[in-house]
């Protein structure tokens, strides 16, 4: 059974992305101050405020998200509230595993929206 969450593009683009993800919790130590008044913020407030950072699945929940797309057998896949793309390869590996269609990102808002095509790692994928 082909797995392209183990194809080395896609391998390589997931790991770079964790890394990335990773560098990002040291950031959000420095944010002591920050995330505290965040705590009583509007959920439009927070959105803004960590809009550059990654807010992931971790690997074992994106080889479960792969799964179950494997096992449904779904089409196409709309994700909602898509950030920098991580869970998008997932499903979308799935989704190309099973020789189907695409996945969108209907609602993603600037700037996270503009940066899952950077990682995409087959050329052609609509994610």
């Amino acid at each position: 059974m082909a797995n392209t969450l183990q194809d080395p593009k896609v391998a390589t683009a997931l790991e770079r992305m964790y890394a990335e993800s990773q560098e990002q919790v040291a950031q959000l130590r420095d944010w002591r101050d920050e995330l505290q008044r965040l705590s009583s913020a509007s959920a439009q407030e927070r959105a803004d405020a960590f809009g550059a950072f990654y807010i992931p699945v971790t690997p074992d929940a994106g080889r479960l998200l792969y799964m179950l797309v494997r096992a449904a057998q779904p089409t196409t896949i709309v994700e909602f509230g898509m950030s920098f793309g991580i869970s998008a390869i997932h499903l979308a590996s799935a989704v190309h595993d099973n020789g189907a269609g695409g996945s969108s990102p209907p609602n993603s808002a600037p700037p996270k929206s503009a940066l899952p095509g950077r990682h995409s790692p087959t050329s052609g994928w609509t994610i």
